[in-house]
């Protein structure tokens, strides 16, 4: 039997989380347009990158030369290891990431989508910023017959 007091409570961890993320990603982005700050707190992170523990993807100085890049599993699913601003791997050995956040809301912020407006976004990833870019422009309104 599932508690409805713990799921209400990580429910509400889990939104705290999320709009810490959706401001941090906007500020480190150089982010104008709060509705770009409100689509990344809306939108969730964990239906696009599958069951946990993921991947993180890191790019150390340090390691055998300047920009070694790896990866770093997280030690559990908490979903506190999603909102951050990292790339998390879809597919680690061919080096498909779900795309760093705060890259994605400057782009976003620069194209200035308006709410109504048609869009397309091609990419190879898992559609978390196509769902953000959904958010920002809306449902899609039937055009009216002439």
């Amino acid at each position: 039997m599932v508690d409805q007091q713990s799921v209400t409570a990580e429910a509400r961890r889990t939104a705290k989380l999320r709009a810490f993320f959706a401001r941090y990603v906007s500020w480190v982005g150089a982010v104008r347009d709060p509705r770009i700050e409100a689509a990344f707190a809306s939108v969730p992170r964990e239906p696009f990158v599958g069951p946990g523990p993921w991947q993180i993807r890191v790019a150390s100085p340090w390691k055998q030369g300047l920009g070694c890049v790896g990866y770093v599993e997280t030690p559990d699913a908490d979903p506190a290891f999603l909102y951050q601003d990292v790339l998390i791997a879809l597919d680690p050995a061919r080096g498909i990431n779900i795309g760093e956040p705060s890259l994605h809301a400057r782009c976003l912020d620069c194209v200035a989508v308006q709410p109504g407006e048609t869009v397309v976004q091609i990419g190879a990833g898992s559609g978390y910023h196509s769902a953000i870019l959904a958010t920002l422009v809306g449902p899609r309104r039937p055009r009216p017959c002439l």
